[in-house]
């Protein structure tokens, strides 16, 4: 028995000692906090491509180094400037990334340079940081360098044809440059600028283009520049000048040469010209109406008759000359001229109204047709072998009006005469 009881007391003491262990760790709580992770280490292998256009490509070394979660890439513009991050890329095998973002922007100027957007070549800074599971980064990379293709150059032998009409047409050598999209045509009225962009051609052997439409002798200076694929657009080639072609001149001393009921003979000098195709002759009549164009004339005729003038009525001619690209000179000197009349009157006396004119038979007109106003207008009351001739059938208190159109003897008219009228006591 008191070797079962030595027993039992040892168990106790076991017991014992295993509830005071088990009491003393209900007293400090077991701690949850891992260990502390591995640091992370700067990159290696860091690599920039250059010479590709307005884009960098980037390459490194995956890190193998700690709980990497991705990595941040850092950019400077100047060698001396601060690197800030431009983009970050999430696991550990994500270590190759293209800078897209390497043009420094400017608004495309008209200046006197004749320039666009400019910014090329860039050279930029790289380094590149491993991230932790909490963002946190690591130490960076070396820094390094690369540069950006450098602008297209300007294209050669740029020409500018002068002398066409309204336009200037130009041509210029296509670019060498495989990677050369299209132009930027420039223009300015004076060498010094400032230059406007007129016109953006598309493709590398799009190398002609026509300015148009342009005023008469107008001077203006050209330069282009070529443009690349990734919009980069280089400098302005040489300035070149053309001229438009001049307007002719205007015809001098229009004059009046013969006047006769009907008709007005015209003369004007030749035009100095040697690529005239035409003249044309414009009539206004007095009052103010819209002018009419009384004939196209032939470049070596010097004079024209016109067969179509009203009697008794002030008449204004201008003459113009056109040249084969269709150039109109300004107007000549106008002409006024106050067309033949008839000289009509009436007056009354007891045998009845007595009409008289000017019956012009040195211009070969016989006969007059004697036309009277009624209900229906005028109507034919009579014809008159000369001048005066009598209306006897007239009534005393009325109001008549009479006019005449003189004939030839081939049955040729004349204008009709502006009405007179007479009121019979």
């Amino acid at each position: 028995m008191k070797g079962a009881c030595t027993r039992h007391r040892a168990a106790d003491v076991v017991v014992g000692t295993l509830a005071i262990v088990l009491m003393a760790n209900c007293a400090k709580p077991i701690s949850n906090k891992s260990a502390d992770p591995s640091p992370l280490s700067a990159p290696s292998g860091l690599r920039a491509t250059s010479g590709e256009l307005r884009t960098v490509p980037l390459v490194w070394d995956p890190s193998f180094v700690g709980d990497v979660s991705g990595y941040v890439i850092e950019r400077a513009r100047t060698r001396d400037g601060q690197l800030k991050p431009i983009a970050e890329l999430s696991g550990r095998m994500s270590t190759t990334w293209v800078d897209e973002s390497t043009l420094i922007p400017t608004s495309r100027t008209a200046g006197g340079d004749g320039g666009g957007t400019r910014g090329d070549p860039q050279t930029l800074y790289y380094r590149v940081r491993a991230l932790g599971p909490e963002g946190t980064a690591g130490p960076p990379s070396e820094i390094v360098a690369a540069t950006t293709a450098p602008a297209p150059t300007a294209p050669l032998d740029l020409r500018a044809f002068s002398h066409r009409p309204r336009q200037v047409p130009l041509g210029w050598q296509a670019s060498r440059d495989p990677n050369a999209s299209g132009y930027v045509v420039y223009r300015s009225p004076s060498p010094a600028g400032p230059f406007e962009a007129i016109a953006s051609p598309q493709g590398r052997f799009e190398t002609v283009y026509v300015d148009q439409p342009l005023g008469d002798l107008r001077v203006l200076y050209y330069r282009v520049s070529t443009v690349n694929t990734a919009g980069g657009e280089g400098a302005p080639s040489e300035t070149v000048r053309a001229v438009t072609k001049a307007e002719p001149l205007p015809p001098y001393r229009l004059e009046l040469v013969e006047k006769k009921l009907g008709s007005h003979r015209l003369r004007w000098a030749a035009s100095v010209e040697s690529d005239l195709v035409e003249y044309r002759l414009t009539r206004w009549l007095t009052p103010p109406s819209g002018p009419k164009r009384v004939t196209s004339i032939e470049p070596g005729t010097t004079q024209i008759l016109d067969r179509d003038v009203p009697a008794d009525t002030p008449v204004i001619y201008t003459l113009v000359a056109v040249d084969r690209d269709g150039l109109v000179s300004p107007s000549s000197k106008r002409l006024e001229v106050e067309s033949a009349s008839y000289d009509l009157t009436a007056r009354w006396e007891e045998s009845g109204v007595i009409l008289s004119w000017n019956p012009r038979s040195d211009e070969g007109w016989v006969t007059a047709d004697v036309e009277r106003r009624g209900v229906l207008g005028f109507r034919r009351i009579g014809v008159a072998q000369d001048s005066p001739w009598t209306d006897e059938n007239v009534e005393p208190g009325h109001t008549y009006q009479y006019r005449l159109r003189l004939k030839r003897a081939d049955g040729t008219e004349a204008p009709v005469s502006p009405r007179v009228q007479l009121q019979v006591p």
